[in-house]
């Protein structure tokens, strides 16, 4: 089962580092399908992929520009196919001066990803169903050609 998972933080750095830490955790497996929006104190919103050897950033740009944010720039108004409710509370969630992390996961189990990850403000978590994440990623970026299949185990086990 494919989920997006949208975790925020209270500040604008938190995201970044928290998935900087991550990275250097010997528990957790490299996170690859993952991105770090952030949202500075003017509503601007940043994005940036998760991992700096992957160009996956247009997918998670073109994602990220897609929801409603209010008083936000926006450069794209499409329809994602992913539910309002999702939508709306990761919107609401990303207020100025705010961080999250997103990923596309498989089979993930979250208690441990969530104590890993440490202070956090929210889960938001969206069911995509199987195979809902290369969808997600065809509908939203078609022309950024195929991505690998991230690892089964999502983000890996922790021990």
């Amino acid at each position: 089962m494919d989920h997006l998972l949208t975790v925020t933080f209270a500040t604008p750095d938190a995201a970044r580092a928290t998935l900087d830490r991550l990275a250097g955790d010997a528990r957790a497996a490299p996170l690859e399908a993952v991105c770090v929006v952030s949202r500075n104190l003017r509503g601007r919103i940043d994005v940036v992929g998760g991992r700096p050897d992957q160009d996956d950033d247009s997918f998670w740009r073109r994602l990220v520009e897609s929801l409603p944010f209010e008083d936000a720039p926006r450069e794209a108004d499409t329809d994602v196919g992913l539910p309002a409710n999702f939508v709306t509370s990761f919107a609401r969630a990303l207020q100025p001066g705010r961080s999250a992390i997103m990923a596309l996961t498989n089979g993930v189990d979250l208690d441990p990803l969530l104590a890993a990850m440490g202070r956090h403000e929210r889960l938001i978590q969206c069911d995509l169903g199987d195979g809902g994440g290369e969808a997600l990623r065809h509908r939203i970026a078609p022309d950024a050609g195929e991505r690998p299949i991230w690892p089964q185990s999502g983000f890996g086990s922790f021990q």
